[in-house]
């Protein structure tokens, strides 16, 4: 087992929608992205172990992962707000146009999960490859009507 510590990420920081937002960065950005999207109880570092493997097995990969709104360093949304998936949608729209590529390949975990597909429906066009770890896609139901659904 490696017990050694992975490569730490740039960190970066943006605005949308009046929130600001922060995603991190490793590789070289030069190459092809890949966007790592987390879970409801995660944040974007939950992602380093991950992202260092991967970047010992491809050394010329450029791997990002935002903290949604509400986790990790990103701003929380106004107290009248909610956490929709169209909120964690205009998040990862802003990561993507943030960091300036024509496409990227995208996994998801969890909630990450869902909102991979969402943004990969949404943009096919911006999507190359799409993987989904545990993860079911957004309920076309309202909140009171997913435990029901589940059960």
């Amino acid at each position: 087992m490696n017990d050694t510590l992975p490569p730490q990420p740039t960190d970066r920081y943006i605005e949308s929608r009046g929130l600001k937002l922060r995603y991190v960065e490793w590789g070289d950005p030069t190459r092809e992205t890949l966007l790592l999207v987390h879970g409801s109880r995660d944040q974007c570092r939950s992602w380093d172990f991950f992202a260092a493997e991967l970047l010992n097995l491809y050394p010329a990969l450029h791997i990002v992962a935002p903290d949604l709104c509400g986790h990790g360093e990103s701003a929380w949304n106004a107290p009248t707000q909610s956490y929709r998936h169209e909120d964690y949608l205009f998040v990862l729209y802003a990561v993507f146009q943030s960091i300036g590529k024509k496409t990227v390949d995208v996994i998801g975990h969890s909630l990450g999960g869902s909102m991979a597909l969402l943004f990969a429906g949404c943009f096919p066009d911006r999507v190359k490859h799409l993987v989904l770890v545990e993860s079911i896609g957004p309920y076309a139901k309202n909140d009171d009507e997913v435990p029901e659904i589940l059960a």
